[in-house]
Parts: C-alpha cells; structure tokens; sequence
C-alpha cells in the first residue's frame, strides 16, 4: 500500500511488527499518522516511519523511559500521545531533534522529574499535557511558545515564584488537584489569561500573590479552604469570571470585607450567586451570601445611601421612596415610644390612687372599729349604772303582814341611826325621852308602812318627833 497515510491497529494486544525483509522495524514513507494505543508495543517500532507526524501510543505499559535517540527518525513530529504509559524517565534530549512538535501528551506515567530544558528546543510545542504524574517539585520549564500547560493532579506541594518566568507564552494554566497550600507573592506570569488552582488547599492569598498577572481572565479558585473574603485589590482588574464555589465560607454578616467582597463581585458579574455558600455558623450553612446577609445588608446600604446621597448606586427615585419609607418607620416608632409610655405613666397613677384608696379603706375600718369598742364599753358602764336596786324589787307589806311582823324597838333604832344623829341626840332633853320612851312597854303602832320608812328618815329631829308621837 504505497499510499497508506493513516494506520489504527488500536487494542491489539499480542501485535508484532515486522518488514518484508525480515527486518524487524517496519519502514514506510507514506504513513503520516499511526494509532497503536494499548497494544504492548514500544516507541522502537516507529522510528524507520520518517515521515510521520502523528504518534497515538497511549495506554502501552511496555513504554517506561525516553532516551536521547527514541525519535531521532522522526523528525516531522507533531503530536504525540503517550499517555497512560509507565514512562518513569525523560532524557532532556529526548525531545530536541522535534522542531515542529506541537502537542505533547503525557498524562498518567510515572515521571516524578523533568529537566528544565527538556522542550526549550521545541520551538512550535504550544500545548504540554503533564497531569497524573508524581511530581513533588517543579523545576522551572523553559519554552517561548508553551501556551497550554497541564499540571493537574501532579502532587505538587510548592510552587517556586520563577516557576513559570520563562513561559513567556502561556496563556492557560491548569493547576487543580494538587497539595498546593500557598502562592508566593510576585508569582510571574505576564501574559496568563486562564489559571486553574481549584481543588487545592489554598488559605489564603494576598495583595500581591497575583500582581504580575496583567492579562488573567478567568480565575478558578473553588474547592480549596479559603473562609475568608477577599479585598478587591487582590485580585487582577482584568477578571472576568471567578469560581469561588466548594469553600467554607465563614459568613460574618456585620464584616464589611464580606459586603464589600460580595458588592465587587456582583457589580463586575463575576459569578454566580448560587456558587457563594455559606459554611459557617451553622445557622447559615448552605444559604448563599445574599439570603444569610440580605437583612444586615439591606440596613447597611440604606445607612450607606443617606450619608453618601450624591452616590450612583441607586436611583434619584429610589432614594425619594426610601426616605419616605424611613420617615413613616421613624414616626411610627415615635408613636409607638409615646404611646407606650402615657400608657405606663397611666398605669402607674392608676395603680398609685388603688394603693391610696385601699389605704384610706383600711384607716376607715380601724376607725370603725374603734368607735364600736367604745361603744361596747359605753354600754356596759351605762348597764351596770342602771341596774335596779334590790330593795325596789321587794313591794311593801300589807296590813296584816305589818300587824304581824315584830315591832323595833329603840335600840334597835339607835343602832339604825348614823353616829352623827347619836351625837346630835345627846343633850338632856333626848336622854330624858329616850328613858321615858324605854319605860313604856307598849307601843302602838299607828300605821305599819308609813312608821318604818320614818325611821329611816335621816333627819332625826323628825324622827324624834315621830317616835315621840308614836309612843
């Protein structure tokens, strides 16, 4: 087949090649592009094929090293994949004779070290295909036309400031799924537009970590531990869009770094809402940035647009209706404040003239009280004065009984009289009569009831002459 341009003899496991004379490197000038992915075949079977220009030999565990001389014969190169081999070393030579290489895939081997010159020589090589190695470190990569460069998933752990310097072309740089935790500052890129380090275990940057990047467009930045926001000068001018998503996000709604930080975002639509998520406190994990904060925010930028009212971020209108608005909530919290307080000052008189009025009650009944105690005992002085005298209860005797009852004699009316009436009645005249009298030995008795009062009589001049007359 003189003509044969393109060969796939892809998943061929038990694949030999050999030439019709017996040789056992195949040798053709017409083929331009060869497919022999996993085939167990090594790179030395290719290289009598001199014009070749396409090279697809992925997946080829038998492929462990490069050397010097390994595409020495093909020297119009220009892709080649070697992929998922178990490639463990490179010869910085390996590469030199390719001058118009321009990709170069080799993902998924084992290389844990490059030499810096490894593709200076390249002159066209403008896409590099490194991930799923096992670099720990990076030595710096010389190439002017490099534009698309591939370290992901290399185990990196350090990124040097000059790493990049003498890639003076590149313009995308994929980084993500690394062990990266710090860029250092003035990292030198000139002319990078697209940078990939989401996934890694970044915590923070700073005001110069990406200074040097005049040109970066999109910036990838989700998955890693950043909790803090950004300040706007951390990031480049020219940025067009940001991922930040997959980051705990610490979200203090009272910080103005994280207002700002959102602010700056939204205005230059840099990305979405829904990939701001909040991660801590736990109240507010997995709300975006905009619901957790809206009340704080909202209070912040109505403060914010009164003390700044020449401001352009809202319209003239707007700020019409939100004083209006301010208005009515000040004089309705005005109202409240003075209602509430006539309403207290009314109930504490109210609950002061209830106090009053129980006090007075309780005077009034001790009053009460101690007019009945006085009364009670005025009625039992005039009770006791009142009672009648034994004596009035006994109604006088009747004729017979007077007859019958036994009449005094006159000592036993001496012994009636007070001393004061003996005294009187002992002058001659009275001893005289009083022995006349006691040598009578009858006495009548005129009248029963009428003598025996006179005898109590306490004049005893009467009753001298009533005794006298009696006799």
């Amino acid at each position: 087949m003189p003509s044969l341009q393109t060969l796939y003899l892809n998943n061929n496991q038990f694949l030999q090649i050999y030439s019709t004379m017996g040789i056992q490197h195949p040798f053709s000038t017409t083929i331009n592009t060869i497919f022999i992915n996993n085939c167990k075949l090594t790179v030395n079977y290719i290289n009598n094929i001199v014009n070749l220009t396409q090279l697809h030999m992925s997946n080829n565990i038998l492929i462990n090293e490069l050397i010097a001389i390994t595409f020495q014969k093909n020297i119009h190169l220009e892709i080649i994949d070697l992929s998922k081999c178990s490639i463990n070393h490179i010869d910085y030579l390996t590469f030199y004779p390719l001058t118009n290489l321009t990709e170069l895939h080799l993902s998924d081997n084992r290389i844990n070290y490059l030499h810096s010159e490894t593709f200076l020589y390249n002159l066209k090589l403008s896409y590099l295909n490194l991930s799923r190695n096992h670099f720990k470190t990076l030595e710096p990569i010389q190439s002017i036309s490099l534009k698309h460069l591939d370290l992901s998933y290399c185990e990196l752990n350090i990124i040097e400031r000059n790493t990049f310097k003498s890639l003076t072309a590149l313009i995308s740089l994929n980084l993500s799924n690394n062990y990266i935790e710090y860029l250092p500052d003035y990292l030198s890129i000139n002319n990078l537009q697209y940078l990939d380090i989401s996934y890694c275990r970044l915590l923070l940057i700073t005001d110069y970590t990406f200074i040097e990047f005049n040109q970066l467009t999109k910036l990838k930045l989700n998955g890693n531990r950043f909790y803090q926001p950004f300040k706007e000068t951390m990031l480049p001018d020219t940025l067009t869009s940001i991922a930040l998503n997959d980051n705990p996000w610490r979200c203090d709604c009272y910080s103005l770094d994280l207002k700002y930080f959102y602010d700056y975002l939204n205005i230059n639509d840099l990305t979405s809402e829904s990939n701001l998520v909040c991660y801590s406190p736990t109240n507010l994990t997995g709300s975006t940035w905009n619901i957790a904060c809206k009340k704080q925010w909202f209070r912040y930028n109505l403060i914010n647009n009164f003390n700044h009212p020449n401001t352009n971020t809202i319209p003239h209108l707007e700020r019409v209706w939100l004083f209006l608005i301010i208005t009515f909530i000040t004089l309705t919290v005005l109202f409240c404040v003075v209602s509430n307080a006539r309403r207290l000052v009314t109930q504490r008189a109210r609950r002061e003239q209830v106090q009053m009025e129980r006090l007075a009650n309780e005077a009034r009944e001790r009053l009460r009280m101690i007019r009945d105690r006085q009364t009670m005992s005025l009625n039992n002085i005039a009770a006791s004065t009142n009672a009648p005298d034994p004596r009035d209860l006994i109604s006088p005797p009747s004729y017979e009984e007077a007859l019958s009852m036994l009449r005094p004699s006159i000592s036993d009316l001496r012994l009636k009289r007070p001393l004061s009436m003996l005294s009187t009645e002992s002058t001659p005249n009275n001893m005289i009569s009083m022995s006349n009298a006691h040598d009578q030995q009858s006495i009548s008795v005129s009248s029963s009831a009428s003598s025996l009062i006179v005898y109590q009589d306490n004049n005893p001049h009467d009753s001298r002459n009533n005794v006298q007359q009696s006799l």
